[in-house]
């Protein structure tokens, strides 16, 4: 497919751009060409200098939007930002203006869009610039105000062109004009809305809005306060303390603060002698984490909690393990990751709090601020109403990730490909090693699933055991980043179910099961998958 769209010959390639366009739309395998064609639709169409391509091209991409390829569209059409021709660079932001506009925001992640902004806006060429311009208008739409907070980097000039533009749309509501495979249900309440309101009926709010307060950029205000601010608080000059107010008071207006994180008092608690300042710091800190929800950095804590773990004194060793319980209600069994180098003892007491707390969920907050799209109930907060944000936490997200890319060197693939048995076996402990030391990884890993998978079915069976052994270790320290790499390794882990070995088989479906965990079932069940795994032998399960 991507040669069709990349064809030299103008007239062939608009006609190859038809034959992509009713392959997206009516092939029930065409999402696995999402990426390969829209990389091709960057580089040769978009900017293509007959009109008819570019339009084909613009109406395959929105057609792998409809088919819920939307992440990869996005993600190579950004990509295409970056591009020397500025031609490129125009189109790829005006399609994703495109998609924006008849997507919506829940489809099309505004995030990384508002961080490329300035980026788009401070462009050399004319054209990017007022596309671009397009692009934040149509966020705007979307966002509102909450929009310009994340502009303070971008040149007066263009601000006030920006809001000009803005003042110009008025408050109409902007709603989704195009839909989603999945979304068909939405779209028959919208057309049925649009009925009703021509019939004279009462307008109903059936689409979900998206939260802008997610979109905004916390601000840490303490690192933002001069050293001598709690001098200056504390003064006897009454000048002088009006003027620590008056730099604190405009920090105070940015509509999402950064939360306060127990950190600096855990790490202060720890420098006291007295043990039971310690063990009540811990003890408050887990009973903290249950009344407001897990809002920290794992790693602000980790160190705490290993201090902890090796005290002489009973009662904070105690405190620490249970503190571990509570955060495990909420990160799962990733945090035991952060302890394998722990005594033995040690690790068996944590496990076994692990195990108490496996059948418990994590409460929802009881304790926090309220934040909503809208600013306008100042009101009281009633307590039935709290929100923490922690419905949408994923603690993954929260967890610092290792880049392991450039110790994944080619030799080392070459290694794991070697004829030598004793070769394939060095490398695959090598990769052990790199994936236990970073603990957790970024999804940039080269051709280490390539590689594994076909371990997993290698001649020795010692190999294929460590290699489905190293996977499972994978899924781990990928986390989330396990997805885009599941078509490449899962169909090892198949086609090893099918193995005559008992003792492959049974390693093969643990392997699995903890992919399954990190990426869910429809993912790993996915018929591309199987269709690739049985590209390689049967599957006996």
């Amino acid at each position: 497919m991507k040669k069709f769209v990349t064809d030299s010959n103008a007239v062939a390639q608009e006609k190859a751009l038809e034959a992509v366009l009713a392959f997206v739309e009516n092939a029930h395998i065409a999402s696995r060409t999402a990426g390969d064609v829209t990389i091709g639709i960057v580089q040769k169409c978009l900017a293509a200098p007959k009109r008819g391509t570019q339009d084909k091209s613009l109406e395959v991409i929105l057609m792998y939007c409809e088919i819920e390829k939307y992440e990869v569209l996005q993600e190579e059409l950004m990509k295409g930002f970056t591009q020397k021709h500025p031609k490129v660079v125009a189109a790829c932001v005006k399609a994703v203006t495109t998609a924006l506009r008849d997507f919506g925001p829940k489809v099309i992640n505004p995030k990384p869009l508002m961080k490329q902004m300035h980026t788009l806006l401070e462009d050399r060429d004319k054209t990017v610039r007022e596309e671009s311009k397009k692009l934040v208008i149509e966020l705007y739409k979307w966002i509102g105000q909450a929009l310009k907070q994340q502009m303070s980097s971008i040149k007066p000039i263009q601000i006030q062109e920006l809001e000009a533009e803005f003042e110009k749309l008025g408050n109409e509501k902007t709603v989704q004009t195009r839909f989603l495979r999945s979304q068909q249900e939405l779209k028959a309440k919208m057309e049925a809305q649009g009925e009703e309101e021509k019939e004279g009926g009462e307008e109903e709010d059936e689409v979900p809005e998206i939260d802008v307060y997610d979109l905004l950029t916390p601000l840490d205000i303490l690192s933002k306060l001069p050293k001598d601010f709690y001098e200056k608080m504390e003064d006897k000059k009454w000048k002088e303390r009006k003027e620590a107010v008056d730099i604190l008071l405009p920090l105070t207006q940015s509509p999402r603060l950064e939360m306060w994180m127990g950190a600096e008092d855990m790490a202060r608690a720890f420098e006291q002698k007295n043990p039971k300042i310690q063990e009540v710091a811990l003890k408050w800190m887990s009973d903290a984490i249950l009344e407001f929800g897990f809002i920290l950095q794992p790693m602000t804590l980790i160190s705490d909690i290993k201090k902890a773990l090796a005290h002489t004194n009973l009662g904070v060793r105690t405190a620490g393990i249970s503190l571990c319980g509570t955060i495990y209600l909420y990160m799962g069994a990733a945090l035991r990751v952060f302890f394998v180098d722990e005594k033995p003892a040690l690790l068996h007491q944590i496990d076994e709090e692990f195990e108490k707390k496996s059948h418990e969920t994590a409460p929802a907050p009881s304790r926090g601020l309220k934040h909503t799209g809208s600013t306008e109930n100042d009101g009281d907060i009633e307590p039935d109403n709290v929100d923490t944000g922690q419905q949408n936490l994923n603690a993954q997200d929260m967890i610092p990730r290792v880049n392991i890319s450039e110790q994944l060197a080619s030799n080392l693939f070459s290694e794991l490909a070697d004829k030598n048995w004793k070769v394939r076996n060095e490398a695959l402990h090598k990769v052990s090693n790199i994936l236990t030391d970073a603990k957790f990884i970024k999804g940039d890993i080269d051709e280490l699933p390539a590689a594994l998978c076909s371990q997993m079915n290698d001649s020795n069976k010692n190999i294929a055991i460590e290699a489905l052994r190293i996977t499972a270790l994978l899924s781990t320290a990928l986390g989330p980043n396990c997805k885009p790499h599941t078509r490449t390794i899962v169909p090892g882990m198949l086609t090893a179910l099918g193995d005559s070995k008992q003792n492959i088989r049974q390693e093969a479906l643990s392997t699995l099961n903890s992919w399954v965990e990190q990426t869910g079932l429809k993912e790993v069940w996915d018929e591309e998958v199987f269709v690739d795994a049985l590209k390689t032998g049967p599957i006996t399960c």
